[in-house]
């Protein structure tokens, strides 16, 4: 089923970090708009958290003389890999939106979005 212009807008923002806001906001009666915000929202979360964590773990080590240093910069190829694979998930959500697929067939994203955001229905 072909959507219309607004809508594959509105779902593509979804996965384009904290821009998941505005169909969160301004699309509250469209599935499957909100379906997609709901993946949109777990991806910058969670990769948000994780960045976060190794960022604030990398910065701690650097107390450590020598090992601090050379644990931190690991963490800082690990963020590196991080921030790739989190605009990977971005592209393959707007994989999903522009080939008309449905939320539900992003891998273990949909599930954790399902399970755990309820509340966005």
């Amino acid at each position: 089923m072909k959507k219309d212009t607004k809508t594959l807008i509105m779902s593509i923002l979804a996965y384009v970090g904290l821009l998941f806001l505005v169909p969160l906001f301004v699309e509250k009666e469209n599935k499957w708009i909100r379906a997609h915000v709901k993946n949109g929202f777990v991806i910058t979360v969670a990769f948000g958290l994780l960045g976060l964590i190794v960022s604030l773990t990398g910065t701690i080590l650097k107390i450590i003389p020598i090992l601090g240093t050379i644990l931190a910069a690991i963490l800082g190829v690990v963020a590196a890999v991080l921030e790739i694979a989190g605009l990977a998930a971005m592209v393959y959500g707007i994989y999903l939106v522009v080939t008309d697929k449905d939320a539900k067939d992003f891998p273990v994203v949909s599930v954790v979005a399902d399970n755990y955001l309820k509340f966005l229905d």
